[in-house]
This record gives structure tokens, C-alpha cells and sequence, in this order.
């Protein structure tokens, strides 16, 4: 009470969630109300307390000590996991550091191992690259020939596309997959376009992303039969057995050799690798057109066979974009 006043205050400020209900009492006669309750103050008070904290200073200390101590346990939990974070990226960065430069196929050419090592180890970072090397492989084969095709669009300009023909299935399971969703985007004519595959992703969404989900699981698959894991599969470089780090250092060594292709003093291949295997490979990494200028400025009188390559991983790219 001040000069006459009622006054009352908060000791911090008021949230958007939070009142204040304010209850006094007054001696009878001094206010004449116009609506009133047969109940005692003290039983109205009671009610009123009801669902209040007033007074409740103890319970305040310890939820707010409960919430500390919430916040602690959550703060210990993030820091525990950018640790672990950070000390699986500097192993594999240490790893791929050490790994030697390997001039062959990887993991005995199952590109679904290779693959997978390259997710799951940061050799490679878009899971659709695979979409890319298959395609790409598939046109190695003879499986799909590209076919340029010009037509004349507005203003009289003349427009070129390449258009994919789908020729025979592949060999391996997984390019098979892929092979038969070419064909259903195709339709009867059996020549692919990138609307018409466009098209039919949008409305196959599934069929493609599953194709990617099932060969990133077949890839684990295979590589744990192989005894690539101590346990459980994990995604840490002491997760791998010695046979299990030999297979990674494959893959980390492969795109290594490629990115490093023109610092190597050596200039002969080993005629068991073929260019196009490379750039397939090369394609799956990311880094296809960063090993184009390795080989051109290492073998310069064959830019043509190389720009012949380079115009197959570009179609590639296209398709695996649409």
C-alpha cells in the first residue's frame, strides 16, 4: 500500500505467456460491491490459489536447477557429437593422406562398393553422381548411343539436343536397373530424350531414388560379406578390418592418381585401365572434368579422343541432372 495506492510489481519482465492476477482484501463497509459470494475470503482465496506459483519460491529453485541441469546434459550431448565429428573427418582426411595411388578398377569393379565407400567415407559428395558414371558406362558399352539432333526453335535459331538411344541391357545388375527405367521414360520409340526422362522422374519419383537407396544398401551389403567391417557397419575408419581399409584405400587412391595425373612422372597405362573406365570413375568422384585437363595437358596430341570423352561425361551429367 502506497498513499493510497495498491501497488504491484514483478522483480523481471513479463513473457507474452505470462499474468498477474492481484488479490487483496478489504474490511466490510469500506466498498459497497454490486456482486458478491457466500464464501469466506478464505475459501475464496484458496481457489484462487489454485494452479498459482505465489509463494512457490522452492518449487521455482528446483525446476529452474532441473532446467540447468537439462541444458548442461544437452550442452555436453552437442559438444560430445562435433567431437566425434571432427575426430572421424581428421581420420579420414589422415587416411586419404596416407593412401597410395591405385591405377586399376576399385574394389574389383563393383561399382556399388565403390559407391558406397566413396558416401560414406567423403570421397565423393552427391549420391547422384552414380546415376552419371552408369549412364556414362552404358554409353562406354555400346548399351546407349547418343544421337545429336537439330531443330529450328524461335526466331528461326536452330537448336541441338542429344537424345539417348537405347541400344541393348548391360551386364551388371545395377545398370540394369537403371537401363529399365531408361526404357519405361523412353516409351515405344526407344529413343530417351531429357524432357521425357525429366517427365518421368517427376512423376516416378520413387524410381529413381530407390534405385539410389538400393544401390548405396546393395553396395553395404556386398562390402560387409566381403568381412569390411569389425562389427556393424559404422562410418568411422576404425569401423573397417585390414581387409575393409585395403578396399577404401582402392577408391581413395583411384581419385587421388586421377586428380594428381599430371604431377606423376610416369605417362604409360597400364593397358589393363582404359580411359573410358577412368572417366567413369572419375565421374562417380565429382571430378571427371578436372582429369579432361589432366589427360589433355599430359597426352596433348590426343585432345580430340579426350574431347570426345569429355563430350559423353557432359551428356552424361545432363541426363543424371534431369
Amino acid at each position: 500500500f502506497q498513499q493510497g495506492s495498491i501497488v504491484a510489481y514483478t522483480t523481471s519482465a513479463l513473457e507474452d505467456d505470462n499474468d498477474m492476477i492481484v488479490m487483496f482484501r478489504l474490511d466490510k463497509g469500506i466498498l459497497s460491491p454490486t456482486k458478491s459470494v457466500s464464501k469466506s475470503f478464505e475459501e475464496v482465496k484458496d481457489t484462487a490459489f489454485e494452479g498459482s506459483d505465489y509463494g512457490d519460491e522452492e518449487g521455482g529453485l528446483l525446476e529452474t536447477i532441473i532446467g540447468f541441469v537439462v541444458l548442461i546434459g544437452i550442452v555436453v550431448v552437442v559438444v560430445w557429437l562435433i567431437r566425434s565429428v571432427v575426430k572421424r573427418k581428421k581420420a579420414i582426411k589422415a587416411f586419404y593422406e596416407q593412401a597410395n595411388y591405385y591405377r586399376e578398377v576399385p574394389n574389383g569393379g563393383e561399382i556399388r562398393v565403390s559407391h558406397f565407400l566413396a558416401q560414406t567415407f567423403d570421397v565423393a559428395k552427391e549420391e547422384s553422381l552414380l546415376i552419371g558414371a552408369l549412364i556414362l558406362s552404358m554409353i562406354n558399352k555400346g548399351c546407349i548411343e547418343p544421337q545429336t539432333e537439330e531443330s529450328v526453335g524461335a526466331f528461326g535459331k536452330s537448336k541441338k539436343s542429344v537424345n539417348l538411344k537405347l541400344i541393348k541391357k548391360p551386364d551388371t545388375d545395377i545398370e540394369k536397373k537403371l537401363y529399365k527405367v531408361l526404357v519405361k521414360a523412353a516409351g515405344e520409340d526407344g529413343i530417351l530424350q531429357e524432357k521425357e526422362l525429366e517427365k518421368y522422374a517427376y512423376k516416378h519419383p520413387k524410381s529413381v531414388s530407390n534405385l539410389l537407396e538400393n544401390a548405396l544398401d546393395e553396395g553395404r551389403g556386398i562390402f560387409a560379406e566381403n568381412k569390411g567391417f569389425t562389427g556393424h557397419s559404422g562410418r568411422k575408419i576404425s569401423d573397417l578390418t585390414a581387409k575393409g581399409k585395403e578396399e577404401l584405400a582402392e577408391v581413395m587412391g583411384l581419385k587421388k592418381y586421377l586428380e594428381d595425373f599430371s604431377l606423376i612422372s610416369e605417362r604409360e597405362i597400364s593397358e589393363t585401365i582404359i580411359w573410358q573406365d577412368y572417366m567413369v570413375y572419375a565421374t562417380l568422384f565429382g571430378i571427371a572434368d578436372k582429369v579432361i585437363k589432366q589427360f589433355e595437358k599430359v597426352y596433348p596430341d590426343r585432345v580430340p579422343e579426350f574431347e570426345n570423352y569429355n563430350r559423353n561425361v557432359i551428356i552424361a551429367h545432363s541426363y543424371c541432372h534431369s
